[in-house]
């Protein structure tokens, strides 16, 4: 152990030996806090000074009406902007903004157009405009700047959104009140409607009473037109055989009218040959019962001439000159006479003939007529039965749908009475609605965000020193070997542990030195807050140590390719620890090494101390930074030991 001390000793005498290796010495101590020291201070606070940052504004805006009222939302906007210190603003024209921001005199250009305010009165069109506000930016002059910028034109639209919103209130609160008065009318008129579908429902519900009383009616008559034609289509059919017999009837007339004038033809003959009376006497008494006895069979065969009077005269007559022709015998005085009356009779009885027969004709004629009106009876009570069957159907359904009407006036009415209550209240309701400013803003504002949180960070410097220590102490510990070659040793070490020890020792010593430089100026003189300070001078000095060892187990076997490799975990560990952004953030490809990584560790650390209370994460972080440098020493040391042994072989 005497060994490894006096190797020590003899590491530091060569260094104050040499002025200049004393000197760059002293200067490691503070390349760490010149890099992280003058990066944070210069970037601590950046967005507390955009008030610096030129903008151009340029109005172009016109006065516009809205309901009457003159508006220049333009003018407004320029006067709040006036007033906004966020950003150091200039009113300019179009012309001097556009060649301002492409000579770079201007960060942003926001640009109020000409139809502006005309674009929020049109909230009341069917078509309505949104306005529209233009910013441009130049984002290859400075990235970060345009998005900066950026926000600030979101936060500026945002405000002019309120208080455009406003307006848009101002008006619709006093549509409100102008609508009290409609909802009044509305309820009175709704009342009358009540009113009148309570009357319509009472007088449906008679009308139905009606209807249902008139059904057993309808239906009685839709029967009574079914027998109408079944009466009507038995009586076509009598009358149908009645013209038939009237048909026979005038042909027994016209062989009555044949035989009367063959009687008067044979009244004429007797009465010429009465002279002959005498002589033909015996004959004519045989013809004269001849004759009756025709007129008897005659009669047997037309029973309907039985009440005939001329017909039964005729018989009666023929009878009688029968008899008389019997008595003529004793006297043809008589005879005579009584020839003269059937001559007489026989006219009469011709007479009589001719206007039966012409009766019969206009009874034939009269029955003809009668039985075409009973066909147009019998199609007649068809179409009225069919009339009658099909208003009964109807007649069923009108009663049907009398219902459905007479239960929809009930909801009719029940909704009439809601509504006029509902239309009632509305108007209450609007009289009592008073809006004051409070309620314009809550209507532009109606959802306050509020901010909690979990551990503060007051400023970007802040947020970024995790990041920025961590680097700092890597490249100190790198520049290291640089100045001090941890290759040679001032004496031949006796033993491998010796050789890692005393150079390990003399980086510690410097890389300690580096990390509380980092702490006292940061602290003191940048302004960084800790809530934890031993916790975070015990971890600068952690990460430092442990980059030193990572950096001497690459550097003391490989050298310059040591230190090449030193620069590429450098690298990986700015880009994939998630010291800017979120880890979630980076490509995939790097999550692999993100736990591999010490500075992972250092990062989250750091945090932990600055800004919050995270004690298991500080732990968590410890162990993890006490193994990886744990795992370099011990290369480190195997390295030596291997060495040293071959350097006895070489001297031996």
């Amino acid at each position: 152990m005497l060994s490894v001390f006096k190797l020590f000793l003899k590491e530091w005498s060569s260094i104050f030996k040499s002025k200049m290796m004393l000197l760059s010495i002293i200067g490691l101590f503070f390349i760490p806090i010149l890099y992280c020291g003058m990066f944070l201070w210069a970037f601590w606070d950046p967005y507390g000074h955009v008030d610096k940052l030129p903008v151009a504004v340029v109005n172009e805006d016109k006065a516009a009406k809205i309901d009457g009222e003159e508006i220049n939302a333009g003018k407004d906007l320029v006067k709040e902007l006036k007033e906004n210190q966020k950003f150091e603003w200039h009113f300019v024209s179009e012309k001097e903004a556009s060649a301002g921001i492409k000579k770079h005199d201007y960060y942003m250009v926001i640009t109020i157009p000409s139809t502006f305010s005309k674009d929020v009165g049109t909230l009341n069109n069917k078509k309505p405009v949104h306005p529209t506000l233009t910013y441009t930016q130049d984002e290859s002059f400075n990235y970060v700047a345009s998005q900066i910028n950026k926000k600030a034109a979101e936060e500026i639209k945002v405000e002019v959104s309120n208080s455009i919103s406003k307006q848009y209130a101002n008006v619709i609160f006093e549509k409100i009140k102008d609508a009290s008065d409609g909802f009044v009318k509305a309820a009175d008129g709704s009342r009358k409607v009540t009113d009148g579908a309570t009357e319509l429902h009472d007088g449906t519900g008679e009308l139905l009473t009606e209807l249902k009383d008139k059904s057993n009616d309808v239906k009685a008559l839709s029967d009574g037109g079914i027998e109408l034609h079944k009466g009507a289509s038995e009586l076509n059919n009598g009358i149908g055989k009645s013209l038939d017999g009237f048909k026979d009837l005038k042909k027994g007339s016209i062989t009555v009218n044949q035989g009367i004038n063959q009687l008067q033809n044979g009244a004429n003959q007797l009465s010429t040959g009465a002279k002959k009376l005498t002589m033909g006497v015996a004959k004519t008494t045989a013809g004269s019962e001849q004759l009756t006895e025709g007129l008897k069979q005659y009669l047997a065969k037309h029973p309907e001439l039985q009440t005939d009077v001329e017909f039964q005269t005729l018989v009666g007559t023929s009878a009688a000159i029968t008899n008389g022709l019997t008595q003529l015998e004793s006297s043809s005085g008589q005879i005579q006479g009584g020839i003269s009356s059937i001559a007489t009779n026989m006219s009469k009885v011709s007479d009589g003939q001719v206007k039966v027969t012409s009766g019969i004709s206009q009874l034939q004629s009269a029955q003809a007529k009668i039985h075409e009106g009973s066909r147009s009876l019998v199609n007649g009570s068809q179409k009225l039965a069919d009339g009658n069957s099909t208003l009964n159907n109807g007649w069923s359904t009108v009663v049907s749908s009398v219902q459905k009407i007479q239960d929809g006036e009930v909801d009719l009415v029940d909704g009439s009475k809601k509504l006029t209550t509902k239309l009632k209240d509305a108007a209450d309701e609007s009289k009592e609605f008073n809006p004051t400013k409070k309620t314009e803003e809550m209507f532009a504002k109606p959802v306050k965000l509020e901010k909690e949180v979990l551990h503060a960070v007051p400023n970007y410097g802040t947020g970024l020193a995790p990041y920025m220590i961590s680097i700092s102490l890597f490249i100190g510990a790198l520049m290291l070997t640089i100045v001090l070659d941890i290759r040679k040793t001032p004496a031949v070490p006796k033993t491998g542990f010796g050789l890692f020890f005393s150079k390990l020792t003399t980086l510690v010593i410097v890389g300690c030195m580096q990390s509380l430089i980092v702490d006292a100026v940061l602290i003191k003189v940048v302004g960084l807050h800790v809530k934890h300070l031993g916790q975070f001078v015990g971890l600068t000095l952690l990460t430092s140590i442990t980059f030193i060892a990572l950096i001497q187990m690459l550097v003391k076997p490989l050298g310059n390719v040591g230190r090449f490799l030193a620069v590429v975990i450098l690298i990986s560990q700015i880009t994939s620890t998630g010291g800017t952004f979120p880890i979630e953030l980076i490509p995939e490809q790097l999550h692999v090494i993100h736990n591999w990584l010490p500075m992972t560790y250092s990062i989250e650390a750091f945090r932990a101390a600055i800004s919050s209370d995270e004690a298991t994460t500080i732990a968590n972080s410890i162990h993890h930074l006490l193994a990886f440098f744990g795992t370099f020493a011990l290369i480190t040391w195997l390295y030596a030991f291997v060495r040293v042994r071959v350097l006895k072989k070489t001297v031996e």
